[in-house]
This record gives structure tokens, sequence and C-alpha cells, in this order.
């Protein structure tokens, strides 16, 4: 009787460390899994898809981090567009002082202010789209101080009459209700503010 008792002690010793490492393995696979969605929610490709690539080296049956992998190659680039935005809104502009601008002066000035802000480190990447003219004639006069880049963007926008959409590379901006087929003006079709050379669109607020 006393060699079954201390048969099955050892067995449970000898057995011990590979529970303790596969319960450690678990609680990892378990918090990179939530750390990825967490990235997911914010825009963070790159880091969604590490996490969810070292969960199934974990645990190569997680189904879960499977299936969030495979999303991700679908939705990467409306995910990069949230990422974008949410760096926008991350930005805070001490001072904006517009007097009688038009929305792509506006814009223009925004980019400079947002990449001051973040010492080059994230640029908005504005395109504007008026293939009318249409913000020839829309003025903006602005006064305003501890906002958020986004909502600068959109009381310049709100003054325009116009609307702006967040792509994964640029914040394209148009007039409101002009379609997108519409008659251009010579020299007004397209302005843009570029990004600066060798900075892609690498967000600083992803680490």
């Amino acid at each position: 009787m006393k060699k079954i008792v201390i048969m099955t002690i050892g067995a449970v010793l000898a057995l011990g460390p590979c529970a303790v490492a596969q319960n450690s393995a678990a609680g990892k696979a378990a918090a990179l899994y939530k750390q990825g969605l967490r990235a997911v929610e914010q825009g963070q490709v790159e880091t969604a898809r590490t996490c969810f690539e070292e969960v199934i080296r974990l645990q190569p049956r997680h189904i879960n981090a499977r299936y969030q992998l495979k999303q991700l190659s679908l939705t990467s680039g409306s995910l990069a567009a949230t990422r974008r935005e949410n760096s926008m809104k991350a930005v805070n502009l001490p001072a904006v002082d517009f007097e009688g601008l038009t929305l792509p002066e506006a814009v223009e000035a925004i980019n400079a202010l947002v990449e001051k802000e973040t010492k080059k480190q994230f640029t908005p990447n504005f395109i504007v789209q008026d293939p009318t003219g249409a913000f020839a004639t829309r003025k903006i006069t602005l006064k305003l101080g501890g906002l958020p880049a986004s909502q600068v963007l959109k009381y310049c926008l709100e003054s325009a009459r116009a609307t702006a959409r967040y792509d994964a590379h640029a914040i394209v901006i148009r007039p409101l209700g002009v379609e997108k087929g519409a008659p251009a003006v010579e020299g007004r079709d397209e302005q843009a503010v570029k990004e600066p050379a060798g900075k892609g669109s690498r967000d600083p607020f992803v680490r």
C-alpha cells in the first residue's frame, strides 16, 4: 500500500512542471489575445497581427486567434484608417488662429501644426478634392485653443460645408453634395499636402 502511495506522489511531482508550463502558456496566450483585440479597436494592425501570431504559436488550436488573423487581412485598410483618425484625436493643438482662409489653406495650416506638435512624427496627409472650385469662396475664420486636431478639422469642414473621409494613407476632403464625376475647374481638381519623404504612414502613437 505504501509503495502505491509513493508511486502516485512521484507521478504527480513528475507532471508538476509540465502542468505549470501549460498553465503559463495558456495565461500568456489569453493575455496576448486580449491585447490583440485592443489593438484592433485602436486600428493598430501590425501590433494586432503580432499578438495573434504569438497566440497561435503558443496554442496552435486557438480558433479565435486564427479567425482574428484572417479578419485582419480583410480589414487592414479600414483599421489603418481608424488609426489615422485616432492619431488626429490624440494631437492637441494649443492655439489656432485662422482669418479668412480657404479650406485648402486651413488644412495646410492644420497639417503644419500637427507636424510641429508631434515633431514631424505624424502627418495627417490631407488630399483636398474640389472639382468645381467650391472652396474658393468659402472662407474660414477660427480662433481656438487646446483642442484635438480632429475637432479643429471638424470646425473647418463645417465652415466650408465639406466632408472628410479617413483612409489608410490620407484624409480625403470634398465639398458636400458634389458628385465624384463633376466637371473639374482647371487647376483646382486636386490639391494635396504630402507627407514628408521617408515617413511613410508610420504612426508615432503605435509602439
